[in-house]
């Protein structure tokens, strides 16, 4: 079905049920947008945890990296 005839058919509804379809409609594309959103929050995570793993021996053996490690012990007063 195409959009004029989507709109053809609403077009015979009355008002109430016009209104009945578009919060439907609605909260379809609040769905959609969430899920959307959601996915794009566990793809981040996916890709700064490949990132970790792979810097994972860096942050072990370089030097550079590992400087501040010898304070581990120490007290830390604000």
């Amino acid at each position: 079905m195409i959009n004029q005839e989507i709109l053809d058919e609403i077009k015979k509804l009355d008002i109430n049920e016009r209104l009945a379809i578009i919060e439907e409609v609605l909260n379809m594309i609040r769905n959609d947008l969430h899920l959307s959103e959601q996915i794009k929050i566990i793809r981040n995570k996916i890709s700064l945890e490949k990132a970790a793993k792979e810097l994972l021996v860096d942050y072990l053996s370089d030097k550079e990296l590992t400087a501040f490690k010898s304070l581990d012990g120490e007290d830390f007063h604000v």
